[in-house]
């Protein structure tokens, strides 16, 4: 299972019923709300998530101006080779 961190200016709620819309079910407990990072930015961290929930939900919002959808494992990545490169 893996997890995935959303940037949105929605709320939970509204988060869910987007994506149940697309037939993707999600229970809310599996949602974690983090109110600000250190960009001062509202995501949530949605866990549990298989491989094929995470393609349809990168898909969904790809191009989508106000979401920013990023697994985990490609954030660390990202942030390992960051600081490889200093």
């Amino acid at each position: 299972m893996a997890s995935l961190k959303v940037y949105t200016r929605q709320d939970k709620a509204a988060f869910l019923n987007h994506l149940g819309k697309y037939d993707i079910q999600i229970n809310s407990d599996d949602i974690e709300n983090v109110q600000k990072d250190g960009n001062n930015k509202s995501y949530f961290i949605v866990h549990n998530l298989d491989e094929v929930t995470i393609d349809k939900i990168k898909e969904l919002f790809r191009g989508h101006p106000d979401m920013d959808v990023t697994t985990l494992k490609e954030m660390l990545r990202r942030m390992i080779r960051e600081e490889l490169s200093k």
